[in-house]
């Protein structure tokens, strides 16, 4: 009986991790990190359940690429695509092209999804793309990551 519990307990715990992991794979901007994350002169960083200013992050993901234009086109496609399902939009155009994006993504359960987007068109030119997930609400999010100190 006792066995029968742990496998129980066993499954129950692979399928709810495998379930908040899936949040994040579902999207396309994924295929960003996992394409570009390891190349040589890209910064990545991955944290998990860290804390800013007293906001809970699950997950912080951000990706730096410089001088790379087919790595700048890629990303906006994948952004594209995860626009889709977005229920909020906030961009800043600059002549015409949009330089900053900030997508609210349907939740995930109670946790919060955000993506932000940013390319710096002075060379060298550079973009950064962050995706985070919190229980904490995706404009207080916002309000954290354009807090100037």
């Amino acid at each position: 009986m006792k066995i029968k519990r742990k496998i129980l307990l066993a499954t129950i715990l692979c399928c709810f991790t495998a379930m908040l992991s899936r949040a994040q794979n579902e999207l396309s901007i994924q295929e960003v990190f996992t394409q570009y994350g390891k190349q040589r002169g890209v910064i990545m960083v991955e944290l998990r359940g860290e804390s800013f200013d007293d906001y809970e992050f699950s997950l912080f993901k951000s990706i730096t690429v410089k001088d790379n234009a087919k790595a700048v086109d890629f990303i906006r496609q994948c952004i594209e695509k995860d626009r889709q399902n977005a229920k909020k939009i906030k961009e800043v155009t600059v002549n015409g092209v949009v330089q900053s994006v900030f997508l609210e993504l349907p939740k995930h359960g109670k946790v919060s999804r955000v993506i932000l987007f940013n390319e710096y068109t002075k060379l060298p030119s550079k973009v950064t793309l962050v995706y985070i997930e919190s229980e904490t609400e995706s404009d207080d999010i916002l309000k954290v990551i354009l807090k100037k100190k």
